[in-house]
């Protein structure tokens, strides 16, 4: 899920956060240290993964500062860990 954290400047989408409804707990990445926006976040899964968040996620930051553009690559499982690539 895209987001746009609460109580945060109302910028396009920043975050991505991970919600677990049966436990009821989140993760969330966010863009916001690189003055980034977010495009669409797409899940790849893992062949042969263990569970239904086994694979990764990869979403194109653009960066307003510097006007670049990258897709950045995170591991589904470990959202708030941040890009690993």
């Amino acid at each position: 899920l895209m987001a746009a954290e609460e109580n945060q400047p109302v910028i396009p989408y920043q975050e991505i956060i991970k919600f677990d409804r049966l436990f009821s707990n989140r993760q969330v990445w966010s863009c916001r240290d690189e003055k980034g926006v977010i495009g669409e976040p797409v899940f790849i899964p893992k062949e042969n993964g263990n569970s239904e968040d086994d694979g990764w996620v990869i979403v194109q930051m653009y960066q307003c500062e510097n006007h670049h553009t990258q897709f950045v690559l995170l591991d589904a499982q470990n959202l708030s860990e941040g890009p690993i690539a």
